[in-house]
């Protein structure tokens, strides 16, 4: 007992002053001393308390990236080398997200750089041994098992987890996850024609035919080649966003590519909650929000945003007998979206034997 540490001259006068802590009783001239263990544990922690706490040895840290930027960087630098003049602007086209090294204690740009390629060439290699792996398993794999059979089919540990290894070489994974509270299924990546269907193109121009009741009105669809908003702003993405530009770093047509993991369509959409990983976003042109991945993102320029809204195949029935729906056509599309901007053209409208050509 450090008796002397606390200011007591002796033992007993240092386990009388712990009346809240043991029981003394005297038997002759000995004295009996049993605990009382829930005071002790207090008793003993506020000893601990005010004793002073020495403070652990600092050691100087390197200056570390978050490791969602050094992974976001590695995407871009890793296999093909960027400038750093051009690194900031492919970096907020590519994520959606400012390049701020210096609040990470990076003054210049080339040492971020610097210490990513380190990194880059640490994994150098490591693409064509996921892909050897993954042949190795063409059905599936779970993704907590495939670090261990990484490791059994080359003879070493990957030098990264999992996850990171899909999020950083995405293009080499096709994820599945079959049900919601189960592991995630990996596959071998491929990403061809065959499996990248043409996206299905919605109308602008809307025919209207009008006969006895029950009248109907339908929105005919376009073929691919004319000129309607949405096959020009896929067109114009694929350009603004294609190996001419700094684009994603994708082996495949960016259209073709997002016309795949967005419902075979480009979507407009305004980030509204950010997480780690994922961004929900709240939809322009058709309504509603949605979960994205931050990697499935794209800035749209300016000239992007001032398109309509794009059009959805409509059909609409009108109450039977109407006559006068020439006059009220025009509002009937506005009812059926509930007051949804929705921008259409109507080209003809047949009625017995007259014809009314009008464009809203």
């Amino acid at each position: 007992m450090p008796y002397i540490r606390f200011g007591y001259p002796d033992c007993l006068s240092f386990l009388v002053s712990l009346a809240d802590t043991v029981d003394m009783q005297r038997t002759g001239d000995d004295v009996l001393i049993s605990t009382k263990l829930y005071e002790s544990v207090r008793h003993v922690q506020t000893l601990v308390q005010v004793q002073d706490a020495r403070e652990p040895a600092g050691r100087p840290s390197a200056s570390q990236l978050p490791e969602a930027v050094l992974e976001n960087i590695l995407k871009l630098v890793g296999e093909d080398d960027v400038h750093e003049r051009v690194l900031r602007d492919a970096y907020c086209r590519c994520f959606g997200l400012s390049l701020d090294i210096e609040q990470y204690d990076f003054a210049p740009l080339e040492d971020c750089l610097a210490r990513v390629r380190l990194a880059a060439n640490n994994a150098t290699g490591l693409p064509q041994a996921i892909v050897a792996v993954l042949a190795e398993y063409p059905e599936c794999i779970y993704m907590s098992l495939f670090t261990e059979a990484y490791a059994r089919e080359r003879g070493r540990t990957p030098t990264s987890r999992s996850t990171q290894l899909v999020r950083r070489w995405s293009r080499l994974f096709y994820v599945q996850k079959l049900d919601s509270s189960g592991d995630f299924i990996l596959q071998p990546g491929v990403y061809s024609a065959a499996v990248l269907l043409p996206p299905e193109f919605l109308p602008v121009l809307s025919s209207v035919h009008v006969t006895d009741s029950p009248t109907v009105l339908t929105m005919a669809l376009l073929t691919p080649e004319s000129e309607s908003s949405l096959f020009l702003l896929r067109v114009t993405m694929d350009h603004f966003y294609g190996p001419v530009a700094f684009g994603p770093p994708f082996d495949v047509e960016p259209g073709l590519y997002c016309a795949e993991l967005c419902s075979k369509t480009w979507l407009r959409a305004h980030v509204v909650a950010v997480t780690d990983h994922v961004m929900q976003v709240e939809l322009a042109d058709v309504g509603g929000r949605r979960s994205v991945a931050a990697h499935r993102l794209r800035i749209l320029a300016p000239r992007f945003t001032d398109l309509l809204a794009l059009c959805t195949v409509a059909t609409l029935t009108l109450p039977p007998g109407t006559r006068a729906c020439c006059d009220t056509v025009g509002e009937r599309p506005l009812e059926m979206t509930q007051g949804f901007q929705l921008a259409y053209a109507l080209t003809g409208f047949a009625f017995g034997s007259r014809t009314i050509k009008d464009s809203c």
